[in-house]
């Protein structure tokens, strides 16, 4: 008489405890990297919500036919405020870890949205125990503003 033998199924405890391992090292090298790309995020979001205020702050300007400032106050308050064009005054604080370094304040922009000799801001966040992260955002004479971005190793 033949015994039908049956193939096994599952995995063995080796098996699981090499995936294990796997898994456990492909986290320790993920997990800093997002942390350090949402911490960039974060930076981001929050110098193009700077960048916006500026044009809403122009665009009332301009729509309202009177000066509009833009208030900036530097780390460690980190915050900035204008008012809009329905007359409310709009104040934003800087997350955690977003420092605003320097500033020209306030940014004035003409009812006809230009400013007077420009305006410069530098936003810093620390992104890694190594890396500093610094963006600049100028606002031209016209009331355009542009962002760069720069690196600096600590």
């Amino acid at each position: 008489m033949r015994k039908n033998r049956q193939k096994s199924r599952g995995f063995s405890l080796l098996e699981l405890m090499l995936v294990m391992v796997i898994l456990a090292l492909t986290a320790t090298l993920v997990v800093p990297a997002v942390g350090q790309g949402a911490r960039t995020l974060r930076v981001r979001n929050m110098v193009s919500q700077f960048a916006l205020d500026l044009s809403v702050a122009r665009w009332t300007a301009v729509s309202s036919r009177a000066a509009v400032d833009v208030v900036v106050t530097v780390d460690p308050d980190n915050r900035y405020e204008y008012t809009d064009h329905h007359g409310r005054l709009r104040s934003v604080q800087m997350p955690d870890g977003v420092r605003i370094v320097s500033s020209t304040s306030p940014i004035q922009f003409k009812p006809n949205g230009s400013l007077l000799g420009g305006a410069t801001t530098v936003i810093e966040s620390q992104i890694s125990e190594s890396t500093l992260s610094r963006w600049t955002i100028a606002t031209n004479v016209l009331g355009v503003s542009t962002t760069t971005r720069e690196q600096v190793p600590l």
